[in-house]
């Protein structure tokens, strides 16, 4: 059945990341590693989605940015006693020694040797001394007037380098607000990097802005002010539309998820269904792993409305291009969404009563996906043998539908997921 969305946890974005970083899709990977920073709920957790982040900016060789995190990284965790917060402790520190070899890593030192600086470059020596004070402060609550003073100092500046800092400020103290639950003055965060930075061409301000409006929606969500979300995901939509870097593709397409199911809490469902339409064309045949993973997500929705308005020969052929468009995929969450698109084929077969049709469905998942480690794969294997258990005692054969559950038993008996217990 078709269920309104639910947010994704730490667990997803970290995993995300580290996939995308297996396929070597590195700034994809930043973002999830952005993701998994809002989602962390423990110290634990907060640690190694930083150091995940520090160290794809390094990659990426945004030195400036990656050097800020370990600093914080160092700064946070320094006394530390717990193994995981010491791993990123020691991988802060030895990438920091690196960057300490490079002459990228301190324009400051390159702007204050200068013998006549310009006004913009003092400014930029100030705010680096402002970045210092910040990383040295633990207290969230002292750090707020520190991005104030940053804004106050740059002002209105047309220079490329300080509206970065302005954006990265605004950004910074808007994150410092939700971790402080002030939610409010957080919107405004928001509405103002939208509206200094919505008429910028260059594609790192984009960024910021789709940002901006994407964390404002979810922030809306929270607060349970559905209502104003809706043109939150249209702005992202036609502002956006039409841009060829990857990652605003993969904010446009969100959107599109995100509007849909909105729609789908409103019980507006005929006007739901071409949303889904609009991510499947839109972005079918593009190779980012990411926007793969939106465009199955939409299609299996899509798969789940029609079975909502009672339209099963339309489902049916749903599920089909699921699993011919993504069964050679390796991305885990690309998996998943086959098997599922392989059970719900299953299923509905179950109430076509084409019960005849539904056992080389379950044979499939079964082959495709037994020798898999993720949880949620072990899951639909588990279904998948029980579901065939049961049609096997639909027809009687219940010699054979007796190995079944013993292979559930001797597969599954010494999980410790409560689902595959269940089993």
């Amino acid at each position: 059945m078709y269920a309104p969305r639910t947010y994704t946890n730490y667990n997803y974005w970290i995993k995300e990341s580290d996939e995308l970083i297996r396929n070597n899709q590195k700034r994809d990977a930043l973002f999830c590693a952005n993701k998994a920073i809002e989602f962390s709920t423990t110290e634990t957790e907060h640690a190694e989605a930083l150091i995940k982040k520090a160290n794809l900016l390094f990659d990426l060789e945004r030195y400036e940015e990656a050097i800020f995190l370990y600093n914080d990284i160092i700064q946070k965790f320094d006394n530390t006693t717990n193994p995981v917060l010491t791993n990123c402790l020691v991988q802060a520190q030895e990438r920091k020694k690196q960057l300490n070899k490079t002459k990228t890593t301190d324009n400051t030192q390159n702007i204050e040797n200068r013998s006549s600086p310009e006004k913009e470059d003092v400014i930029l020596i100030e705010v680096a001394n402002i970045l210092k004070k910040i990383r040295a402060l633990h207290s969230l609550e002292e750090k707020l007037p520190l991005y104030d003073e940053i804004l106050q100092k740059v002002g209105n500046t047309q220079d490329f380098i300080l509206k970065k800092c302005i954006a990265l400020a605004l950004y910074k103290k808007g994150t410092s607000l939700a971790w402080l639950n002030r939610h409010e003055e957080r919107l405004h965060i928001y509405d103002e990097i939208i509206q200094k930075f919505g008429n910028e061409q260059d594609i790192i301000f984009k960024q910021y802005v789709a940002l901006a409006l994407f964390y404002k929606s979810i922030l809306l969500y929270t607060l349970g002010r559905y209502e104003e979300e809706l043109p939150i995901y249209n702005e992202i939509i036609q502002k956006f539309s039409d841009e060829q870097d990857t990652t605003l593709k993969q904010y446009v397409a969100k959107a599109l998820l995100e509007k849909g199911n909105l729609l789908s809490l409103f019980g507006c469902h005929e006007e739901e269904l071409p949303i889904y339409d609009e991510i499947i064309q839109k972005f079918s045949d593009e190779q980012d792993t990411t926007l793969k993973q939106y465009v199955a997500k939409a299609l299996l929705e899509k798969g789940n409305l029609l079975s909502c308005l009672n339209r099963h020969e339309e489902e049916l052929p749903i599920y089909d291009e699921i699993i011919q468009k993504f069964s050679d995929e390796q991305d885990t969450t690309l998996k998943q969404y086959v098997a599922k698109a392989l059970l719900e084929k299953g299923n509905l077969l179950s109430c076509l009563n084409r019960h005849e049709e539904e056992l080389p469905i379950y044979d499939e998942i079964i082959q495709k996906f037994s020798d898999e480690q993720d949880t949620t794969l072990k899951q639909y294997v588990a279904k998948a043998l029980l579901e065939k258990g049961f049609v096997l005692s639909l027809f009687g054969c219940h010699e054979e539908e007796l190995p079944i559950y013993d292979e559930i038993i001797q597969k599954f008996s010494d999980e410790q997921d409560t689902t595959l217990k269940q089993y």
